[in-house]
């Protein structure tokens, strides 16, 4: 039997060397250029090493420090069930030891996920704790960044969002946080492709990926040239898209980066189906939906589902357009996505009219008119009138 000096000098030894093995981690990691290979090469190994710290008081730094440095990383592998579990035992343990803004950097981090998962009364949650938190502590940058993430949240839901994401902007440029500017930049372009503002959103996302690489944030500006790339898309701008696209499949799938390869896989098929390429749209959707399997993500989820009714409506497939299109419904309501779910009922609409089902067709607008007229924007207003001039 061990007894007790012996059994505290082995933990004693053991801590040391959990600590020292995550301190070679973060080291290899933090060198120039070779992150995004060392995470997807070592991913399993960084796990174990987070796993054995992430839960320790005497250990917080390191985790906190591992968990900060792989994150960026790591968000694409849509690894979200494990990455909640890490980022709450972090923030529980952030609590213990009254780190306000380690907590609320975490609060940030875990809304994104529930956002991504669309739990969005999760996301909303988090992202206020965060910015309570930042406010306290007047991190005013920091509390801009939040605000802006809000204001995304927002936008899915309503049209108050881009106010409030150009609030934050004017916040993080007093605080000259050019890091915070371009993660603002990125979600105002999310916003402004929401709202079919393709030329704004491009100009944010520019503005974005500037800075990204002057910071050296080559994860973050691949995902600012991929917004980019599908603003080219919607302009039309068809061999600035084309390029893009090549370029970034190939990055992408080495950086195992599951989340943006469905999204462009997305776009691949919208590019398709603008051109009337109806099997290629099919073969890229359907690839999108099969990576979104991985993803679970009901929002994007819903987008493939609309865009494959769009195409199986093309293709004279009705039965199987019916029940996609049906299906992004679903999904659009009960995420209170209104604007996406009255797109998806217009495209019901088209079919119904298609099938020669002009009552089905007048029962959809009707059923569609009330709420898409509470969506006080632009682009709400034309697909109300488009809507409405479909039946005498």
């Amino acid at each position: 039997m061990i007894d007790a000096p012996e059994k505290q000098k082995w933990q004693t030894i053991l801590q040391r060397q959990k600590r020292a093995n995550v301190e070679r981690w973060l080291q290899r990691i933090q060198e120039r250029g070779t992150s995004s290979d060392l995470v997807v090469q070592e991913y399993d190994n960084l796990l174990r090493a987070l796993e054995l710290v992430v839960s320790s008081p005497d250990d917080f730094d390191l985790a906190y420090r591992l968990i900060q440095a792989l994150y960026p990383e790591v968000f694409g592998f849509a690894d979200w069930d494990r990455w909640l579990v890490y980022l709450e035992q972090a923030r529980t343990t952030s609590q213990q030891l009254n780190y306000l803004e380690e907590e609320a950097n975490l609060a940030v981090q875990i809304g994104e996920v529930h956002y991504y998962c669309g739990n969005l009364e999760e996301a909303k949650l988090n992202y206020y704790q965060a910015q309570g938190i930042y406010e306290a502590l007047q991190l005013l940058a920091k509390k801009a960044n939040a605000l802006s993430k809000l204001a995304v949240l927002y936008e899915s839901q309503g049209p108050e969002g881009l106010a409030l994401c150009q609030e934050a902007l004017a916040l993080a440029q007093i605080a000259q946080d050019e890091g915070v500017i371009a993660d603002i930049q990125m979600n105002i372009s999310h916003i402004w492709a929401r709202m079919y503002e393709w030329e704004a959103g491009l100009q944010a996302a520019e503005s974005a990926y500037v800075l990204y690489q002057k910071q050296n944030e080559q994860t973050k500006a691949v995902k600012a040239f991929f917004n980019m790339m599908t603003c080219w898309e919607k302009l039309g701008r068809w061999d600035e898209a084309e390029k893009a696209s090549e370029q970034l499949r190939d990055v992408l799938t080495k950086m195992q980066d599951v989340h943006t390869l469905a999204k462009l896989k997305n776009n691949l098929g919208v590019m398709a189906f603008s051109q009337e390429k109806w099997d290629a749209a099919e073969r890229n959707w359907q690839e999108a939906l099969q990576l979104q399997s991985q993803l679970q993500n009901p929002a994007e989820r819903a987008f493939l589902l609309n865009n494959l009714g769009l195409v199986y409506t093309q293709m004279g497939e009705t039965a199987v357009a019916k029940t996609m299109l049906q299906q992004a419904i679903t999904i659009q309501q009960a995420l209170g996505d209104t604007f996406n779910w009255a797109n998806a009922m217009d495209n019901l609409a088209d079919l119904y009219l298609m099938m020669g089902d002009t009552a089905a067709a007048r029962q959809v607008i009707r059923e569609t008119v009330s709420p898409l007229s509470a969506l006080d924007a632009p682009h709400a207003r034309k697909l109300l009138a488009d809507m409405q001039a479909k039946l005498p």
